[in-house]
């Protein structure tokens, strides 16, 4: 009897996220489901992480927006802001969302945090987790039938994968040639 309703609990949750259905209106029965339930699993999401995404994402999500949601992320949420740390984050970064966002950006521009030790674990740990953030949101958004916003989304794949930014010299994605080396450079700056 404990499972059963362990299981039932679970089951709602998952169903308010948006992530499964059931055969009837009364939320009981048989569950199957959803796309973004699958998506959910093979990138091992947090259902609170799929809720935010769920009630946030738009068709017209630029880079920004789409960047921004991936740092609300619930995987995200181990990650503080420390008081050491405070002279290198702005005070509108001092938060969890702000301070992921700085790191994931520092780590697709190949940019260390040199001045604390924390700033560089809590950029691993970015670095670890983001990847499959953005393309379970580019496989949500690609699911939806939003093109452009799937096409902005898989960009932000692109940039943190190949960690260079869309508008970078093609050259940087290279590890040995310096950033000062490419940008004298002419090169092409589309992926």
């Amino acid at each position: 009897v404990r499972l059963r309703a362990i299981a039932r609990q679970a089951a709602h949750t998952l169903r308010q996220a948006g992530m499964i259905l059931f055969d009837r209106p009364d939320g009981e029965g048989t569950m199957r489901s959803k796309n973004i339930g699958r998506i959910a699993s093979l990138y091992y999401l947090c259902h609170e992480t799929v809720e935010v995404l769920v009630k946030l994402l738009r068709p017209e999500a630029g880079e920004e927006t789409l960047l921004g949601l991936v740092c609300c992320s619930a995987e995200f949420s181990s990650v503080r802001v420390r008081e050491e740390e405070m002279g290198d984050l702005e005070d509108d970064l001092a938060t969890t969302a702000g301070k992921v966002a700085v790191l994931l950006q520092s780590y697709i521009s190949r940019a260390s945090p040199a001045s604390s030790f924390s700033l560089q674990t809590d950029q691993n740990y970015v670095a670890q987790n983001a990847g499959r953030i953005l393309r379970a949101l580019f496989e949500m958004v690609r699911g939806l039938g939003w093109a452009q916003c799937a096409r902005r989304a898989l960009d932000l794949c692109k940039a943190f994968e190949r960690r260079r930014w869309p508008v970078d010299n093609l050259l940087l994605q290279f590890d040995n040639v310096p950033p000062d080396v490419a940008n004298c450079l002419p090169g092409n700056k589309d992926m």
